[in-house]
């Protein structure tokens, strides 16, 4: 199973805060090679200049972000996105990926996770999602 998130993330470049989607546990080859080549583990940005992270890069502060590029198309990447990573905004992209390689929503799970996870860490939980090796898609 994976978990989506939606988490402010400060872009370095434009100096804007903006939503992104998020995933855990960190997807790999051995475990979902479709998931793995859409994520990138990023360091997150202090959102606060009286919250500051060490210089140390701790995992603590990395995060599996989703990459906008490996899901939405060059013209709708142009025309929404601030950052290289996929916004809450875009979500309908993915899970039309997610539909296509035999992924499911877990309805039940979701709604279960988001009444005991009010707001961890700044994250808001989106969906549960996980793979149905059984079906296939035509």
């Amino acid at each position: 199973m994976f978990f989506l998130y939606s988490q402010i993330y400060l872009d370095q470049l434009s100096k804007t805060y903006v939503q992104i989607v998020t995933i855990e546990p960190t997807p790999t080859n051995e475990n979902d090679s479709y998931l793995c080549a859409l994520v990138a583990r990023i360091q997150m940005p202090s959102v606060s200049a009286f919250h500051t992270m060490s210089r140390i890069s701790t995992c603590s502060s990395c995060v599996n972000a989703m990459i906008a590029s490996k899901i939405v198309s060059n013209h709708e990447l142009y025309r929404c996105n601030n950052t290289p990573y996929l916004e809450p905004s875009q979500l309908s992209h993915l899970f039309q990926f997610l539909y296509l390689h035999n992924y499911k929503i877990e309805k039940e799970v979701s709604k279960i996770m988001k009444s005991v996870l009010s707001n961890d860490n700044g994250r808001k939980l989106l969906c549960v999602i996980h793979k149905n090796e059984h079906v296939e898609h035509k």
